[in-house]
């Protein structure tokens, strides 16, 4: 991966960062999935529901975090994302690098659950492996933020001194200039993309159930389902007729939500819901968010969003 220029004194830095990405995008899309879809982890539900509910969070947890750790540990190259190496760094602060001791708490009360069992499921003692080992590149991933803090770029970035002592300043220096002027292209050009002066638009519109209204903008669709009663939506997915996990629910169809770990509420599987509305992630290639609004359980009532990913139809 080649590194931002305007990062090119921390690149051996972000080089590792980039590098623990690709393990936690493997763990994501290899083992987790592999663990819980083709080994003996619905063995889980002939367990007792509170001692379910442990494993379940397990295998929700540290999927989540390999996830939302995936994406974001090699989003400092994207400058529409993080303008500065300190607000790539500042980023990680109200996430998964920093929620160590709640990590840990379901890490230990999972393997005291699989202690405690005769037989406890193979898939629950490699996924408990592979959290510790999710949870051991946290703390890498902690170090190697403190020393980007550490950098000469970042220091410079907050007007600190190398040995991160205050600057008095009386004025804007060529970088904090320089700095400011890449901001405001950055957003024009975000102006103009999404707000062209000519801008096109026309509408299609097909009916029966189901059929979407398709509202075309140069290029870019927004698709609103009609009568959405007509089939039956669900939370999560199923397997032998069980769902299996749960699901957070978002205010916005943002991938910073989800590192953020911002939710709305956490949604019972197995619960129903609406579906509003659907929208691909401008920057998370193969992501595609649903609006939806929860029809029962604890959440009930509640608009939000989640991945497509999430929703079975019956």
């Amino acid at each position: 991966m080649e590194i931002r220029k305007d990062f090119a004194p921390v690149s051996p830095l972000l080089e590792k960062l980039f590098e623990y990405s690709k393990v936690f995008h493997k763990n994501n899309v290899e083992l987790w999935s592999h663990l819980k879809n083709k080994e003996d982890f619905d063995r889980i539900y002939t367990l007792n529901k509170e001692d379910r509910a442990v494993f379940e969070k397990l295998y929700s947890t540290g999927r989540d975090c390999a996830i939302a750790m995936s994406q974001q540990l090699k989003s400092f190259n994207f400058a529409e994302l993080h303008l500065t190496l300190t607000a790539f760094i500042d980023s990680f602060k109200s996430g998964w690098v920093y929620q160590h001791n709640e990590l840990k708490e379901v890490l230990n009360t999972a393997k005291k659950v699989c202690n405690r069992l005769e037989h406890c499921p193979w898939s629950v003692s490699e996924m408990i492996n592979l959290f510790e080992s999710q949870l051991e590149i946290l703390t890498t991933v902690k170090k190697t933020l403190k020393l980007l803090e550490k950098s000469e770029l970042y220091q410079q970035e907050n007007g600190l001194d190398i040995g991160g002592t205050k600057i008095k300043k009386t004025g804007m220096t060529m970088t904090q200039k320089i700095s400011i002027a890449a901001s405001i292209a950055t957003i024009i050009g975000t102006i103009a993309i999404f707000f062209p002066s000519d801008a096109n638009s026309t509408n299609q519109t097909s009916s029966g159930n189901q059929s979407p209204n398709i509202q075309t903008t140069n290029g870019n669709s927004n698709i609103t389902y009609g009568n959405p009663t007509t089939n039956n939506y669900y939370m999560q997915e199923q397997r032998n007729g069980l769902f299996l996990e749960n699901t957070m629910l978002f205010s916005k169809p943002s991938f910073n939500e989800v590192t953020a770990k911002k939710s709305l509420c956490t949604v019972e599987s197995g619960s129903k819901v609406e579906l509003l509305d659907e929208e691909k992630d401008p920057k998370m290639v193969g992501l595609t968010w649903i609006k939806v609004k929860i029809i029962d359980g604890t959440c009930r009532g509640i608009v939000g969003w989640a991945s497509k990913e999430k929703l079975v139809r019956k």
